[in-house]
């Protein structure tokens, strides 16, 4: 069983729900995204907000990823992903898609930007130039309810994975 060396203490920095957190080492900061549209980016020792982001505008946030060779969060809601400094708040980019996004996922590796959406389409984009590389389908038919529900992609390797009620493994071609 894990124990708390700590007391629990109850922070709040949301309007709403908080709908996804990512822990940043590199950068030592800890990422909070919510319901209300914002992302708070949390100071964990002194657990301050050192900034906030509104950038998603009242859409829930539900992934934030953090592109390494670039120092810039990659946050999505939606039908969109918003490349952003954590530092300035300055929007680099908008990248959309068609269909609701289910999965992000980041391969620094490949300096890839990789969205699932609910129509199971994968949009691939390059990390640096921000060009859509590449969209595909998934076209296992997944029972009783055609659905992809998640991606991941495993770092340091050249394949992903889709997956509903089984899984799907995707390799990047160069």
């Amino acid at each position: 069983m894990i124990q708390s060396n700590e007391q629990r203490v109850k922070l709040t920095f949301h309007q709403d729900w908080i709908t996804t957190i990512k822990y940043i080492d590199e950068i030592n900061y800890l990422f909070t995204g919510s319901t209300d549209g914002k992302i708070c980016i949390i100071e964990p020792v002194h657990k301050t907000v050192e900034r906030t982001f509104n950038g998603h505008m009242n859409h829930k946030v539900s992934f934030i990823n953090w592109i390494s060779i670039l120092k810039y969060v990659c946050s999505a809601g939606d039908r969109d992903i918003i490349i952003w400094d954590p530092y300035t708040l300055e929007v680099i980019s908008n990248l959309e898609t068609l269909s609701p996004i289910i999965g992000l996922q980041i391969s620094n590796k490949n300096k890839h930007i990789m969205a699932c959406c609910n129509d199971k389409s994968i949009k691939i984009w390059h990390s640096v130039t921000l060009e859509c590389l590449q969209t595909l389908k998934d076209n296992v038919l997944y029972s009783p309810e055609d659905k992809v529900t998640c991606l991941l992609n495993i770092e340091n390797t050249n394949y992903f994975y889709t997956a509903g009620n089984s899984i799907s493994k995707w390799n990047f071609e160069r």
